[in-house]
């Protein structure tokens, strides 16, 4: 996340030119791969799906697409 912040490195055109003004929800992955893949199935979720997501703290609504376990909640952002 500490490369999104700071808008340098690897971090998304994106979120360089489009600050962002609190994290809902973070989850931890193992490698690059699995969080590029994380991120693209949850930007085509539609937006009450998105919103039950935050709530439930949870990637259930995925689990058909993508393997939930190489992923975990992050209770507090750092």
């Amino acid at each position: 996340m500490q490369e999104h912040k700071e808008r340098k490195g690897k971090a998304a055109k994106y979120t360089s030119n489009h600050h962002f003004k609190n994290l809902e929800i973070y989850f931890e992955s193992d490698s690059r791969s699995n969080a590029s893949k994380l991120e693209w199935n949850i930007k085509h979720l539609l937006k009450k799906d998105k919103e039950e997501l935050i709530k439930q703290k949870s990637l259930e609504k995925l689990k058909d697409k993508i393997d939930i376990n190489k992923y975990n909640y992050i209770k507090e952002v750092r």
